[in-house]
């Protein structure tokens, strides 16, 4: 087994620390260490892998946000979490998904797999939060991103309402993110539902209400 070095658990333990206590091969290597050392790691049962080259630095159960971390690093660079898995970040819903979202530049290729749904898409820096972490798309865009894959109209409505409900975005920030998707499945609709959130519609109940329904 390689002898672990002092430089070794020097540097490992703040990049963990920045992440939820999860590591990426690829980080240790620019931070000069070698995959040997992370190996020793995994054999003497202090590490253990979550993914190829992903490791939690600890045992015991792997909480949710390190569960996010270990899929955006999955990811590769330039990944962030998004859909649900962002609008759990954002608290915007309150149980993470048990499949975790990871949105990546569409010109990179990644396999969905291993508990995490991988999500090609262009211009992507452009929609990435840009100070949160672990990296994510910012919340309008994933409750967009939402609300497209959305089959029937009431679920859609609802995650844009809870949004707003909850104060963590406005209907004018929704509706400018809206006009700038060349496409959505539900544009019109929620256009109109935006409009009615502006004059203080925040439930599904509000809603119905105001539409006389």
């Amino acid at each position: 087994m390689p002898k672990r070095s002092s430089g070794f658990d020097q540097v490992w333990p703040a990049i963990a620390a920045e992440q939820e206590g999860i590591v990426a091969c690829r980080q240790l290597s620019a931070a000069g260490l070698t995959p040997d050392q992370a190996k020793g790691e995994i054999r003497g049962r202090r590490w253990r892998r979550l993914h190829d080259g992903v490791y939690a630095t600890f045992t015991g159960p792997i909480p949710d946000r390190a569960r996010v971390w270990a899929a955006v690093l999955r990811a590769g660079q330039q990944a962030a979490a998004s859909h649900r898995t962002a609008l759990w970040l954002a608290g915007v819903i309150d149980k993470c998904p048990e499949i975790v979202d990871v949105a990546i530049p569409h010109d990179r290729r990644a396999g969905s797999g291993d508990g995490v749904r991988i999500y090609r898409r262009h211009g992507l820096s452009r929609v990435v939060h840009p100070a949160a972490r672990p990296p994510r798309v910012q919340l309008e865009s994933a409750v967009l991103d939402v609300a497209d894959r959305e089959v029937q109209a009431e679920p859609a409505i609802d995650v844009l309402l809870r949004a707003i409900q909850r104060r963590l975005t406005t209907a004018d920030r929704l509706s400018s993110h809206l006009r700038a998707r060349p496409r959505h499945r539900w544009r019109s609709l929620l256009s109109g539902v935006l409009e009615e959130a502006s004059e203080g519609v925040t439930t599904m109940l509000e809603l119905r209400y105001a539409r006389g329904g």
